[in-house]
């Protein structure tokens, strides 16, 4: 007797825990027909079955060509049409403040209906991109995943520009980590390219660009030629006239610090291998009983090239941490 037969045979008897874990189990083991695939997918749709299988089973058939009326018009009642109405709203939200914005150099937002994406939320965290010009499902996307992609800061002779940056994450890692032109003297704007002006009011509707619209300049296709922007002849602002600020006690807890205490055990070789890295700061291996002088020679380097206050602030809470 095949699975799928069991999960028949469950369902028939009403026995629709067991009916939906044999569907799951005749999913996961293949070989299932079209058909079979479909009715699986709409018996644990509808009794209550874990619905990311079914879901996934549609999106498949779907972009196979098989039940598209009916893949299309079950995923689209079930999970896009209830979930619709908030991402319109985050649409509009974004397209008002941006429109407001002096870093964006252009106004044309398509209405919500005329997007080139539409994003059928999965689960809490992630959508599945829908192409309706192409009829296609993209693969699953959380715009919040906690990855950097690329090294943003491989280049700081001149202000970071990055290229279609579509995550979240990414957006409120660079905004964090972008000091203000104010604070060192100079045009240190945070430059986003994307070739797409279309595909980016698209991705409006899943982002939220409100909070970070400070320090970001928008750029669109031919637009790169503006980058950098004379800020001085554009804004009127001088950026050399303010004075540098050393970095405060919060830019250094941002960074991530490693030391060892002990020798010989291969830290050196981790330190090594993550030397540059923009948000690690690697101190030696040391001895237990050579901590306190080790300690006490980099806080006397750390005073002698920044703001006192600053270091001292920095230091007394390393104090407590290594006391503990």
């Amino acid at each position: 007797m095949q699975t799928i037969d069991i999960a028949r045979r469950c369902a028939e008897l009403n026995a629709v825990s067991d009916a939906n874990n044999a569907y799951i189990l005749a999913i996961h083991q293949g070989g299932l027909t079209q058909e079979e695939r479909m009715e699986a997918a709409v018996y644990l749709l509808r009794m209550g079955g874990d619905y990311k299988v079914a879901y996934t089973q549609f999106v498949r058939l779907y972009n196979e060509g098989q039940f598209r009326a009916e893949c299309l018009d079950v995923i689209t009642g079930a999970f896009y049409t209830p979930n619709v109405k908030p991402m319109k709203n985050r649409y509009e939200k974004n397209c008002a403040a941006l429109a407001k914005y002096p870093y964006l150099f252009r106004w044309d937002f398509p209405k919500f209906e005329d997007l080139p994406l539409r994003f059928y939320p999965f689960d809490d965290n992630g959508y599945l991109p829908f192409d309706p010009v192409e009829k296609t499902f993209g693969e699953y996307v959380n715009f919040n995943h906690p990855v950097v992609s690329r090294n943003f800061f491989k280049n700081l002779d001149n202000p970071i520009l990055a290229k279609d940056v579509y995550s979240q994450y990414e957006m409120e890692y660079l905004n964090d980590n972008v000091r203000p032109s104010e604070d060192i003297g100079r045009e240190n704007h945070l430059y986003l390219h994307y070739e797409s002006w279309e595909m980016f009011c698209a991705h409006l509707q899943v982002l939220n660009v409100r909070e970070l619209l400070k320090k970001i300049v928008f750029l669109f296709g031919e637009e790169l030629n503006r980058y950098p922007i004379d800020f001085q002849e554009l804004y009127g602002i001088d950026y050399s006239q303010y004075p540098v600020k050393p970095i405060g006690v919060k830019d250094v807890h941002q960074l991530i610090w490693h030391t060892q205490v002990s020798s010989d055990n291969g830290v050196g070789f981790f330190n090594e291998v993550f030397d540059n890295h923009p948000n690690l700061i690697c101190l030696p291996s040391v001895m237990m009983e050579n901590v306190e002088k080790k300690v006490l020679e980099l806080r006397g380097l750390m005073e002698a090239s920044a703001d006192m206050s600053t270091a001292s602030l920095l230091f007394k809470s390393w104090d407590r941490r290594i006391v503990q």
